[in-house]
């Protein structure tokens, strides 16, 4: 719209939509909900990689900034997977 682009999509929409990086932690939360067709798009171990990076407090389990795991249900990160977590053509 031409508001949006006259003051800025990041100051007039930006919130309606996810950056690259904050994309990661609401993904993993819908993929474990319900079956998906679109979660085989999704490099699972890139996305767990991508939340250590981008959100280490979430997939720590200490549950100060995200949900508390146990020790066996923490992330853990998946060397040579990267964090390009998208599989779109």
């Amino acid at each position: 719209m031409e508001y949006d682009r006259a003051n800025g999509i990041e100051n007039t929409c930006g919130y309606r939509f996810f950056t690259y990086e904050s994309s990661c932690l609401p993904l993993y939360e819908l993929e474990f909900g319900e079956e998906n067709p679109w979660t085989e798009k999704i490099d699972d171990a890139a996305l767990q990689n991508a939340i250590l990076k981008y959100f280490p407090q979430y997939g720590s389990g200490d549950g100060d900034s995200g949900p508390c795991f146990s020790i066996d249900e923490q992330i853990q990160p998946t060397p040579g997977a990267g964090t390009d977590f998208y599989s779109f053509p």
